[in-house]
């Protein structure tokens, strides 16, 4: 509405609902007619093909699918020989390619919509390498409805697919519209503002969305209308409007935000969503981030102590170094040199801190969540107590000083979720790659489940610092572990028997590298078809027989009281002194003692 009995309407003119409940009865009552229609005729030209992070973004806004889902399916589609390589901040394509896509636009959609030449993108990403083709269908007369994948496959090559064609499609004709509205005494106008299709061109096949154009008037597509027009009143909305703060970071948004600011790669934007996550830093609700508890202390704590590192500035600095080195123009060495000075310094100047004065620092960082006034320091309990920021096992929480006198707790500062328009919490979304899987209790009594913390999934038995925790293989999907193969898990190593040769004991077990069978010092990893808890000595005999005993260390004598020990490991010969490694000659002369020292000297002197 633009005008009220003949006047133009201020902003706050419409002061209460009382006012605004009469003016919606009467343009409820009221018959209008489009007046004077204002067209501007506007060209749209479309997206490039996608890249890792333009395609993680609208399939975030098209399919509602999270950063590292959207790899795992294009890392299928891609092994499927469907895609072409989904990690990527190029948006060319081979000259082959384009020629496909032309042909196929002239005979699906005709000649006006093929412009007259191939359009070619600038890319303007900063960092951008461009090693590979944008991604796009690695045939383009494959059609999505021919495919025999699954339906989240099908669904984001049909997004693919539909992006690299339009992208090479005639640009869209779009006439900008302002219509005036005016009721038949002109005692109430409104105005409509939007657009029409004039002409779709690529948006005959693909639109692309964008996080900041949603709900914009002048973005909306309006029916054609003409002067002169009645038109029918369908609904009428009095919305009070307030000034918002801008939206949290969707999964989306913050892909595109990593991308200005230079941060990470086109293979490391799923990775950082996800540990985002695993760490509890943050929590989705409503598909938008929310900060946790941990990730504010973490946030506060690196502020104050390690400010130079969470700069936006810095993890692109160290993407440009990194480019450097791979251009030759840096030496690598150099590079770690000046970082390590740094961080080294930084480091030495957090310690001596003590807990008690880094959380009273962390506090002050987010005083106005946890203590906006003097008086809400005071403990309500005893009320002589001053409440402070502290860390216990399960976490950060709020107490008393008094203690042990006083017991006072509170949660540490929460966001709540989003309300919707009744007002009730919206639950936040569940990432199924951050549940824990409870199977059950063992013969004890102690909870055996499934979960996944830093370093991936992993089973365990019993709870606290003392529960015992084994690590899943690679090939091993959480959601299929049963209570027994748990259990089977956590009695590992398994011995399988003895070696008819040598007598020794062979076991099987997961370690850090994944499942694997020993004997003595002899380890040789599982074949992808081979399971650790079925394994049996025969087919452990058989892998080990092709694998290499790993030589044992030689002691050349002591220094210092303390052994010197020469070994052979992964990359060549080396002495050990202590936690103290240094390497030896390649040729296979084992060292003498005085040779040894001075190579353990020199690479003390190095540290």
């Amino acid at each position: 509405m633009t005008h009220l009995d003949g006047k133009k309407l201020d902003k706050f003119d419409l002061k209460n609902n009382v006012i605004t409940e009469e003016v919606k009865q009467r343009v409820e009552s009221t018959i209008f007619h489009v007046d004077t229609i204002e067209k501007k005729q506007t060209k749209r030209n479309p997206a490039p093909a996608f890249t890792t992070s333009t395609l993680q973004q609208e399939a975030s806004r098209k399919l509602g699918f999270g950063a590292k889902k959207t790899m795992q399916i294009a890392q299928k589609l891609y092994e499927a020989g469907l895609i072409t390589y989904m990690r990527t901040d190029s948006i060319n394509l081979s000259d082959e390619a384009i020629k496909v896509i032309r042909d196929l636009i002239k005979s699906e959609y005709g000649d006006k919509y093929l412009p007259s030449k191939p359009r070619i993108y600038k890319n303007n990403s900063k960092n951008a390498q461009e090693a590979h083709e944008a991604i796009r269908p690695t045939n383009a007369t494959r059609k999505p409805e021919s495919l025999d994948v699954d339906m989240d496959g099908h669904k984001l090559y049909e997004l693919i697919w539909k992006r690299t064609v339009a992208c090479q499609m005639e640009s869209a004709l779009l006439d900008k519209v302002g219509i005036d509205i005016p009721s038949q005494d002109r005692k109430i106008q409104l105005r409509a503002t939007g657009q029409t299709i004039a002409f779709p061109g690529f948006i005959k096949v693909y639109k692309e969305d964008l996080d900041d154009d949603k709900g914009e008037d002048d973005n909306a597509l309006l029916p054609p209308m003409s002067e002169g027009e009645t038109l029918t009143t369908k609904e009428v909305h009095a919305d009070q409007h307030f000034t918002e703060p801008p939206p949290r970071f969707s999964e989306a948004s913050l892909v595109k935000k990593l991308e200005e600011l230079g941060i990470g790669r086109p293979s490391t934007y799923a990775t950082i969503l996800s540990v985002l996550q695993e760490r509890e830093y943050v929590k989705l609700v409503n598909k938008r981030f929310v900060p946790e508890d941990r990730g504010r202390i973490v946030t506060a704590f690196l502020e104050n102590y390690f400010n130079h590192y969470v700069q936006y500035d810095y993890t692109a600095g160290m993407e440009d170094k990194l480019d450097d080195i791979t251009n030759g123009s840096v030496k690598w060495k150099n590079v770690l040199q000046d970082f390590w000075a740094l961080f080294n310094r930084t480091v030495k100047e957090a310690e001596p801190h003590k807990m008690g004065e880094v959380l009273e620092t962390v506090a002050k960082t987010l005083e106005k969540g946890l203590f906006p006034t003097p008086e809400s320091r005071v403990c309500p309990e005893c009320k002589t107590g001053t409440l402070s920021l502290r860390v216990g096992r399960f976490g950060a929480f709020i107490g008393c000083s008094n203690y042990p006198n006083c017991k006072y707790t509170k949660q540490f500062a929460t966001i709540e979720a989003d309300h919707d328009e009744n007002g009730n919490p919206i639950e936040p979304t569940v990432d199924t790659d951050s549940k824990t899987y409870n199977l059950g209790k063992d013969a004890s009594g102690a909870d055996i489940s499934v979960r996944k913390g830093p370093y991936g999934w992993y089973v365990q038995q019993g709870m606290g610092k003392d529960a015992k925790r084994v690590s899943l293989s690679k090939s091993m999907k959480p959601e299929d572990i049963d209570i027994k193969q748990a259990l089977g898990l956590l009695s590992l190593p398994r011995p399988l028997g003895n070696d008819p040769k040598t007598n020794e004991v062979i076991e099987a077990g997961i370690g850090r590298f994944g499942p694997y069978v020993k004997r003595g010092n002899t380890f040789q990893s599982l074949a992808p078809t081979d399971n650790v808890l079925t394994i049996e000595l025969p087919r452990a005999l058989e892998l080990l027989a092709g694998a290499k005993e790993k030589p044992k260390a030689k002691v050349l004598g002591k220094w210092q009281d303390q052994e010197i020990t020469y070994q052979t490991g992964k990359f060549g010969p080396y002495v050990k002194w202590g936690r103290i490694m240094a390497s030896a000659k390649k040729d296979g002369t084992v060292p003498t003692l005085d040779e040894a020292i001075t190579l353990i000297q020199n690479k003390m002197r190095e540290k």
